[in-house]
């Protein structure tokens, strides 16, 4: 199996982070996010909760598409930055189970 990721989903600084505006004009997961954004009208807090939002759907939908290999999955990131940040914590998974046996 394999995912590809795409530039809706970066790594700045150490922190994962959600784009919506990356992500395909097509997705409906990301339904109502301009609308939310609009109706904010600058309010802070109310913006905050919509890019709060937005994130965790992006988040979780590449979570569910990273475990869903049951023997292995290939990925490929368009952010060079975050490719590096999986690489590590991949090192430091396999470092924790080879530690444990």
């Amino acid at each position: 199996m394999g995912v590809l990721i795409g530039e809706d989903l970066t790594c700045e600084a150490g922190k994962v982070l959600g784009r919506p505006d990356k992500r395909a004009k097509t997705d409906v997961s990301l339904k109502g996010y301009k609308a939310a954004l609009i109706a904010a009208k600058g309010n802070e807090t109310a913006t905050a909760k919509a890019h709060a939002k937005a994130d965790g759907i992006i988040k979780s939908t590449y979570r569910v598409l990273l475990s869903r290999g049951r023997k292995g999955t290939f990925v490929w990131c368009q952010d060079k930055g975050l490719a590096q940040y999986l690489r590590s914590r991949l090192v430091l998974a396999k470092s924790k189970n080879n530690g444990s046996h």
